[in-house]
């Protein structure tokens, strides 16, 4: 993956972009880029932007608060495959009330088309205390978003069934955290995913994938794990101690392989 900072593009709307190129190692079997994998793609163009104002998560600590996600909606227009150029772009929603922060990212591809979008919620969250603080102690002037902003589900209020079936247990390890020691938000969709057989999924991949973040797991917690379906979705949700952790629900959309585009 290439950290070069391009110019924002695409009419102004997005203030901050990143090139970056698929890795072999970052596809499935097929050489489409992973739903899980593009979570980290988006969420490198995410950090990127405030280290690039001088706000990393070293900045931030020492400031006394940090982020976490809370709700994310991501859906795939057109599946990245192994060895493409493409563009991550990204920009923060202008305050609304409430305490909750947003922001729309999404990966362009070589041909210039829209690949994929997400639709995130944030929480500012004190350090010492980890409670959330009002988007007012954040105490920095961000660039934002260009335009209207109409996102294609509301990623503070999404509404995802509960599943029921249980399947199994998850240890959070170590390779697992990130930088504020939980595990990484992007490893909850491998889990959702995870859920299920492979013979279930069938030839489809990822076409909208929605999570809600509700307990920061640590590590050598075990994440109690359970699915379901209901029509077209598949729902994937986990608890720590009978508290819940997270809640899941993706769709698929068929898919064209290496095979297929050469």
């Amino acid at each position: 993956m290439s950290g070069t900072e391009r110019t924002p593009a695409f009419s102004g709307r997005y203030p901050f972009s990143l090139e970056m190129q698929v890795r072999g190692f970052d596809c499935d079997g097929r050489g489409l880029l992973r739903a899980g994998c593009a979570l980290r793609y988006l969420q490198e163009a995410a950090g990127g932007h405030l280290e690039s104002l001088g706000l990393g998560y070293q900045r931030l600590f020492e400031e006394g608060v940090f982020f976490v996600l809370t709700g994310q909606a991501f859906r795939v227009l057109r599946p990245p495959h192994r060895g493409e150029r493409l563009t991550a772009a990204t920009g923060p929603i202008a305050p609304a009330g409430g305490v909750r922060m947003f922001r729309e990212t999404v990966l362009i591809g070589e041909d210039g088309a829209l690949c994929a979008e997400s639709q995130s919620a944030w929480a500012l969250l004190d350090v010492a205390t980890g409670r959330p603080l009002r988007p007012s102690r954040f105490g920095h002037r961000l660039p934002l978003l260009g335009g209207e902003w109409k996102p294609f589900a509301d990623p503070a209020h999404l509404r995802i069934p509960e599943p029921q079936q249980p399947c199994g247990e998850r240890e959070v390890r170590a390779s697992d955290l990130d930088v504020n020691r939980h595990m990484n938000n992007a490893v909850y969709a491998d889990l959702a995913l995870d859920c299920f057989p492979d013979e279930l999924l069938g030839s489809g991949g990822v076409g909208e994938l929605r999570i809600c973040y509700r307990r920061q797991a640590r590590l050598g917690e075990h994440i109690a794990l359970r699915r379901d379906r209901q029509g077209a979705w598949f729902l994937a949700g986990g608890s720590v101690d009978g508290q819940p952790c997270f809640s899941a629900e993706f769709s698929l959309i068929p898919l064209a392989t290496d095979a297929d585009r050469c």
